[in-house]
């Protein structure tokens, strides 16, 4: 291997003079295939897709022959995760010098919120850290963790391949690899992931429009988180279609050029976006008249370059989720010096019980939505598609739901394809999309969600939206009018778990009214019954519950739902909600603790999968911890409603290495019999499992033959 390196590096060196003269027409897509390609090569990866996978599960995302998209020249992705970007130039540009190409791939890689991005026009390759925000006048030095010229390449491959190769990644050892290198994101610095520092950004907004609005403008308090949402979802929708180049009536930035009739202008924009996109966001009073123009020009100007280090275009939707996530873990409240300060309802002793914030990792959500998905759409024409129904119950701010969307499109695109190709549109580099109106048939038909936040629905309405217009432009949505669907009875505010039907709604006070918000399930999907729910419950349990929950609603709990026995979890009475609320052979695929599968409590949630039969497929990760900042012992769990006869069982201890090497790890086709109301014991391997069969098979239990008692206690 480090021979063809030498030959790389000797055929560069013999014509570098060439490839560096002024009159040299070398160009940079020259530059990538006589040898950027080949050197990633010989790190593993796959830049010219041999292996055929399909584009959304491509190692790498190579744009060739493309200028001016936006995106970076290669992806390096874990099974269609990016991991990292590189960037290329031509050897004449001298990158070691010049703060534009340095500050173009810290840009991109900060604003998807990668750890690492690489430069290089093959004479140096440059490895920057991207959880440092990028800054114009940042000169080629800062954030730079490796610098490798040519002539060390061959000496210092082991070091290149341990952090760049395709093996690192797929062994899900990159993200180790990286703390043991160059030191742990704990040791922050000047480090500041894009998810914290547009949550940041964002926050100083709600402080700045909530104390304007209540102490000029005598907003009442109960409104203010509400409005001041709002007019931050318009804002940044606006400036996202802006950077995708889709129909606006100005640019946020023209609109903020003279004080003098910037709220007239920005009203005038706000009206045309309403026509044009007509999903909502628009609509009804906007509080553009209510704000002075300094605070209006101020939150605009921080989306622009160079007062933005973000890059728009990578700002996905689920990445946008995310920040999402945490920002619904706080509100704006009134301190005691009569000022809006913002409250963390997570960290407070009286936190918002119907939700655990936590981030789902892409991986998991992505692995959930394809395996319930894989088996609900096999051999479905777009047709029937169009007929399936899917829900995410405690939708929060629609990540999931983001994802079976995409996945819904990616296989109409691919069912079009085999049949019927004229059907779809040809993009840019040369692949195929599905047209806008089957999107949206896709969305209104498809795609629902109810959570009992109000704030987490206009998320998710939001984000669904933006995903919406993925890949759009000014040409392919010209003329749809409106360009988007109102989505409003699709994503409904209410708690899932308690209906009309099984609260007494009249004898409720107000207060308990307000809290516990019972939802009419006739509204939604006209009251019928899901072929998928999906999601991650909020986890809360029965400590939790006592102490912060209405008495009517926690009644309800446990007289209604079968699994409420003993120390229950709030995520067993979802599971059990889920069963009810899909069809039969409807699927049900749930992130949650694995503890239900050992603790007593868990005993009637386990009775009622294993009498059932629900279990499809059970994977436990054990102690991995999937979550960041928090110690859940984490499972996945798909259930069909209906009888299966035997269910598959994996563990997995490295989320990476499974995501991109699932073949790697041993699954078992356990009979469904082994799984009773007793704690399940699982193991993924065959002769182990049998001995425990077998143990089973012919045990008594404890109590059947002896009583048991506490011993001496002595604390």
């Amino acid at each position: 291997m480090c021979n063809e390196l030498q030959r790389l590096v000797n055929k560069y060196d013999e014509l570098k003079k060439y490839y560096k003269g002024k009159r040299s027409d070398f160009k940079e897509e020259t530059c990538k295939i006589d040898f950027i390609n080949p050197f990633f090569r010989l790190l593993g990866w796959d830049i010219e897709n041999t292996k055929g996978l399909e584009p959304h599960l491509r190692e790498v995302i190579y744009e060739q022959n493309l200028r001016g998209t936006g995106r970076s020249d290669y992806t390096m992705t874990l099974s269609g995760v990016p991991v990292y970007f590189v960037e290329a130039k031509k050897p004449d540009v001298d990158i070691t010098t010049d703060p534009e190409p340095a500050f173009q791939i810290r840009r991109y890689g900060w604003s998807a919120n990668l750890k690492i991005s690489v430069l290089t026009n093959f004479e140096y390759l440059i490895i920057y850290d991207t959880t440092i925000p990028p800054v114009e006048k940042d000169n080629c030095d800062v954030a730079i963790l490796r610098k490798y010229h040519y002539k060390e390449y061959n000496d210092k491959y082991e070091e290149i391949y341990k952090l760049l190769s395709r093996e690192t990644v797929y062994c899900g050892n990159f993200e180790k690899v990286l703390i043991e290198t160059f030191g742990s994101n704990e040791q922050k610095g000047l480090k500041l992931p894009v998810d914290e520092y547009f949550l940041k950004q964002i926050n100083t907004w709600r402080l700045q429009l909530g104390n304007y609005l209540y102490k000029e403008k005598k907003f009442p308090l109960e409104i203010i988180n509400d409005v001041v949402q709002r007019f931050i979802n318009q804002i940044i929708f606006l400036r996202i279609c802006e950077d995708r180049n889709l129909p606006l009536y100005h640019a946020l930035s023209k609109v903020i050029e003279d004080e003098s009739i910037l709220i007239d202008e920005m009203n005038k924009l706000f009206k045309e976006a309403d026509k044009r996109y007509n999903a909502g966001l628009f609509s009804g009073k906007h509080i553009v008249f209510d704000l002075n123009s300094d605070i209006i020009k101020n939150i605009v100007e921080t989306l622009y370059f160079p007062k933005s280090p973000y890059e728009f275009k990578f700002i996905k939707p689920n990445l946008l989720g995310r920040i999402y996530e945490l920002f619904l873990t706080e509100s704006l409240i009134l301190d005691g010096c009569g000022n809006l300060v913002l409250y963390n309802k997570v960290k407070r002793k009286d936190r918002d019980v119907n939700r655990d914030i936590v981030t789902t990792p892409v991986e998991i959500v992505k692995y959930m939505v394809n395996k319930s998905l894989d088996e609900l759409c096999q051999n479905k024409t777009p047709k029937e598609i169009f007929n399936l129904k899917i829900a995410d119950i405690a939708c929060g701010s629609g990540i999931f739901l983001i994802e079976v969307f995409e996945y819904l499109v990616r296989y109409c695109v691919n069912w079009y394809k085999n049949n019927d190709k004229n059907h779809l549109i040809v993009t840019q580099d040369g692949d195929f999309k599905l047209p806008i109106e089957d999107k949206k048939m896709i969305l209104r038909s498809c795609i629902f969600g109810i959570d009992i936040d109000a704030h987490a629905v206009e998320v998710t309405k939001f984000n669904l939206l933006l995903k919406l217009l993925d890949d759009e432009t000014e040409p392919s949505i010209r003329n749809e009018n409106p360009a988007l669907p109102n989505i409003d009875s699709n994503i409904m505010l209410g708690n899932s778990l308690v209906d009309f039907d099984i609260i007494d709604y009249a004898a409720l006070s107000q207060d308990d009214k307000d809290v516990i918000l019972p939802f009419d399930w006739s509204l939604i999907n006209n009251g019928k019954k899901f072929d998928l729910i999906i999601g991650n419950p909020p986890y809360v349990n029965t400590e939790d519950m006592n102490n912060l929950l209405p008495n009517e609603e926690l009644k309800v709990y446990k007289s209604k739902y079968k699994t409420s026995y003993q120390q229950f979890d709030k995520y067993f009475l979802f599971i059990e909600r889920g069963l009810q609320k899909i069809k039969e052979q409807g699927y049900l695929c749930y992130i949650v603790p694995n503890k239900f599968t050992k603790i007593k409590s868990g005993m009637k949630l386990r009775e009622l999968l294993a009498r059932n039969k629900y279990v499809v497929e059970y994977i436990d990760f054990g102690s991995a911890q999937l979550f960041t900042d928090k110690t859940i012992y984490s499972s996945i769990l798909l259930l069909k409603k209906s009888a299966q006869s035997n269910f598959r069982y994996s563990e997995i201890n490295n989320l990476h290495e499974w995501w991109g090497n699932p073949n790697k790890y041993n699954s078992m086709l356990i009979s469904s019999n082994v799984l009773t109301e007793t704690p399940w014991v699982l193991v993924p391997d065959k002769g182990k499992m049998e001995i425990i069969n077998k143990l089973y098979l012919n045990s008594q239990k404890l109590k059947e033959v002896a009583d048991t008692f506490n011993g001496v206690q002595t604390s």
